[in-house]
């Protein structure tokens, strides 16, 4: 196995980073085989005639495979510490080249690998049950936001995002000790041909559980609120990328992660019925420009990143991260230059 220079697209590999490219889901299923969410699978560490292991959602929403006859409990990076005989570092490696995150070259993931996923996902999202108890917003949980210059005005006017002030999995509620930050978004999902309200956590400051979902990698948030006042939709890799571009574009959607798997093209066909322009709006790191090459080559549509002078330099990833470093002149300038606004 070569040695990468991840120092190239990240500071640090770490758990957080690779998470924000892939999912947990993506990792086991790849690396453990196809299986469905408290049911029985052939263990891959040794010969399994009887299955003795099986994958079960952790009470904070976790992944874990647990193996029935040595009573192990393993998560995502646990399995292929195992599956390799490896320590942690290479653990991480060995998941950012199978998956092609910095050099497609090394990729192992066939393309068959995904339509299975899919069905898995759905699965793993309709057993977990996400709950919450909003609070007001204060001068805490506001000062996320501000720092993108996103008021409390254009947070009430979402009617979808909300603070919690409890959250519950599966009915089982998930301290918060550290107070970090968590933010819901309630997502409308169009599923088996009828809307359906699911919800998203975004914890900012927690690298353990930065993402929790009940929502499917398929399902791209805001559809159901376009107003159509342009003749151009802009599709954002996340919620935060179009809270802080709001001001500047009407008709806009955000998608659960910079995957080709999140944005299916049952929903860009109905797009190019009707809107002119489609521009995809992803981050300039190796992964999100990849990806964005090949989503919009496959569709036909526009694509936007971010500058990557601004990642190269000072690791910016989004909009968000531009504003709350540099202020919105900046991110106004970059989206002139794209000639996306006046």
């Amino acid at each position: 196995m070569q040695e990468l220079d991840f120092s190239k697209v990240a500071p640090e590999l770490t758990p957080d980073w690779i998470l924000s490219r892939i999912t947990q889901l993506e990792i086991m299923t790849y690396y453990l085989g196809s299986f469905k969410i408290g049911r029985s699978i052939h263990s891959p560490f040794r010969k399994d005639t009887l299955a003795s292991g099986g994958v079960f959602v952790a009470g904070n929403g976790n992944l874990l495979f647990k193996d029935f006859k040595t009573t192990e409990v393993l998560n995502c990076w646990q399995v292929v510490k195992k599956r390799f005989n490896c320590n942690f570092n290479k653990a991480l490696q060995i998941i950012v080249e199978d998956f092609g995150l910095i050099d497609l070259k090394t990729k192992t993931v066939p393309q068959s690998f995904y339509p299975e996923l899919e069905n898995i996902d759905k699965d793993l999202k309709k057993q977990t049950i996400i709950q919450f108890e909003p609070e007001k917003w204060n001068k805490y949980n506001l000062k996320f936001w501000e720092r993108g210059e996103i008021t409390k005005k254009e947070l009430e006017q979402e009617q979808d995002i909300f603070a919690i002030k409890s959250l519950f999995i599966n009915h089982k509620e998930i301290p918060n000790s550290n107070k970090y930050w968590r933010y819901a978004y309630v997502v409308n999902c169009f599923i088996n041909n009828k809307w359906e309200k699911r919800v998203k956590i975004y914890s900012p400051q927690d690298k353990k559980m930065k993402f929790l979902s009940s929502v499917p990698l398929d399902c791209p948030g805001g559809i159901d609120k376009l107003p159509h006042l342009d003749e151009r939709l802009f599709i954002w890799k996340s919620k935060k990328d179009s809270l802080v571009t709001k001001r500047y574009f009407t008709d806009q959607i955000w998608l659960q992660n910079e995957s080709e798997n999140s944005l299916p093209e049952n929903w860009i066909k109905q797009f190019k019925k009707e809107y002119n322009r489609i521009i995809l709006c992803f981050g300039s790191d190796y992964h999100a420009v990849s990806v964005s090459q090949k989503i919009t080559k496959k569709y036909n549509i526009e694509y936007y990143n971010t500058p990557k002078e601004d990642y190269d330099k000072y690791e910016l990833e989004d909009p968000y991260d531009i504003v709350s470093t540099f202020g919105r002149p900046i991110l106004e300038s970059h989206l002139r230059q794209k000639k996306l606004i006046i």
